[in-house]
């Protein structure tokens, strides 16, 4: 559920520029838009008086999404006491004394006012947000955020330390603006985007943008630890991720591949007592669905399998590069069996759904991390490592893209922090054993037994998902039936196309 914000280099109202740009983000005709201008909160469709200390309509932040409301907690714009106005998408848990002393979860704030009130002091009447304030708020905050603050001066934004939560910023002669999804800017005229770094906070007026880093993610010592008991100290901790994004769900699903990273999730999930949805996506003969199959068989789940023909790929295709953003091959390879998962879930009414991404950056899932090893486990921990750093980049952004695109609110457990943490402090032969090791992440393997895992799943190899649901070898083929002697290009064409009335 997107956010986005502006402001006018020319004093101008930005009403109108905020309406395009929520409406580009408002994948759904039961989507609905609101925004804060000047004294005015434009709430679906009809104007509201609030308090507020910008009695100008220069600047403006708003919210797109299915509960949008004046004071969600699911999607948040607050008006905090005449002060300021504060937008908020993702989880925010609170705060803690120190943002790496990963102990208990913490709650779940129940409302965006209980959110306001906690950058209450770094917002001044006289000068607006205080950046040194604002940071050091930031650096307390627990969770997968972006966030915007309005006072009468500014617009500040934060993005959280890992980047789970997408936000971008951009501006041109008019405007100077940010929002959850490039192609609002885009629709606007602002066609130079950029991302606000994981962990910054970026303070924005009419005439300037500060950016500052407010955390960086701490990387752990490695520790002494034998595989039985990192599997166990992996189990526990997974079971309290998942056990505190359970406590508000209804009915949930897992994105399913049959492997052991969704099919840990899977169990983790059904251990809480709840029994998920698992969905799969692939064209038809593809080696994701029919090792689906067999997993859901054996774990007692549920499946919903959706085989996608080559008629229906294109139209798929531009689906995901309109939620993705990019013309990158192999993102879109990876997004389009997702998408097409993800949408099945939209029409059964599965709102919250699980997924295994992360697991391969923290435990040495990829094949290259076996030559990396004849290099040295130094290198191997630096390269594991710098995969975690960049999660946002290479996987969550597109993921993230997805879930906003067809109302998916999207959990990643091996993306949470504590879990990242933990898992960052393992020696590297806990990862991969050697430069011989085919499967890979005996730990995680470890663990999944330790679940009750059969062999079958624990030690099934790793096929990746642009491979195992037949995405690539589609793309190939719809590619030279249009012409094209590389699929790279094909894609950029259709990208190009998608947002021909964008750029």
């Amino acid at each position: 559920m997107p956010n986005a914000g502006l402001i006018s280099k020319t004093g101008g109202d930005v009403s109108n520029p905020m309406r395009q740009m929520l409406s580009t983000m408002r994948h759904h005709a039961r989507a609905k838009t609101s925004f804060a201008v000047g004294n005015i909160l434009m709430f679906n469709g009809e104007d509201h008086v609030v308090p507020s200390l910008t009695a100008g309509r220069d600047k403006a932040i708003g919210s797109c999404g299915f509960t949008v409301s004046v004071d969600s907690p699911v999607q948040r714009v607050c008006n905090f006491e005449g002060k300021f106005l504060l937008a908020i998408e993702g989880r925010l848990r609170g705060t803690a004394c120190d943002a790496h002393a990963l102990t208990e979860p913490f709650k779940a704030l129940s409302s965006s006012h209980e959110a306001a009130s906690l950058f209450d002091n770094a917002v001044t009447n006289d000068d607006g947000i205080d950046a040194m304030s604002m940071s050091t708020v930031i650096t307390r905050l627990r969770g997968s955020f972006s966030l915007a603050i309005l006072d009468g001066r500014r617009i500040t934004v934060a993005r959280d330390v890992l980047g789970v939560e997408p936000l971008y910023w951009g501006e041109n002669e008019q405007y100077s603006g940010f929002a959850s999804e490039r192609k609002a800017l885009w629709s606007i005229g602002i066609t130079a985007v950029t991302a606000v770094p994981p962990g910054h906070v970026a303070v924005i007026t009419n005439k300037t943008r500060i950016q500052r880093r407010a955390v960086a993610l701490q990387r752990p010592t490695l520790v002494d630890i034998n595989l039985g008991a990192a599997a166990q100290r992996l189990k526990g901790l997974l079971q309290k991720v998942v056990k505190a994004y359970l406590q508000d769900a209804g009915e949930v699903g897992v994105f399913f591949s049959g492997g052991v990273d969704s099919s840990l999730v899977a169990q983790c999930v059904m251990d809480q007592g709840v029994t998920p949805v698992l969905y799969v996506a692939g064209f038809e003969d593809s080696h994701d669905v029919a090792v689906a199959e067999q997993a859901a068989e054996e774990l007692g789940c549920p499946l919903r399998e959706t085989v996608i023909s080559l008629d229906e790929a294109e139209n798929y295709l531009r689906k995901v590069i309109y939620a993705v953003e990019e013309d990158d091959l192999m993102k879109i390879s990876v997004g389009l069996p997702l998408y097409v998962a993800a949408e099945a879930a939209m029409r059964d009414g599965v709102g919250r759904v699980f997924a295994g991404q992360g697991a391969d950056e923290l435990f040495g899932g990829y094949a290259r991390y076996c030559r990396i090893l004849k290099r040295g486990a130094a290198e191997l921990a630096d390269a594991l490592w710098i995969d975690v750093v960049h999660l946002a980049d290479v996987n969550l952004q597109r993921d993230k893209g997805i879930a906003l695109a067809t109302n998916i609110d999207l959990v990643l457990p091996f993306v949470d922090l504590e879990v990242i943490h933990e898992a960052s402090s393992f020696p590297t032969h806990l990862k991969v054993e050697s430069s011989q090791d085919t499967l890979r992440k005996p730990v995680l393997r470890e663990t999944a037994r330790l679940f009750g895992l059969s062999e079958t799943i624990t030690r099934r190899p790793k096929k990746a998902m642009q491979y195992g649901s037949g995405a690539h070898k589609a793309i190939q083929r719809l590619a030279k039936m249009r012409g094209y002697r590389r699929s790279s290009d094909y894609v950029t064409s259709v990208f190009w196309d998608v947002f021909a009335e964008l750029q």
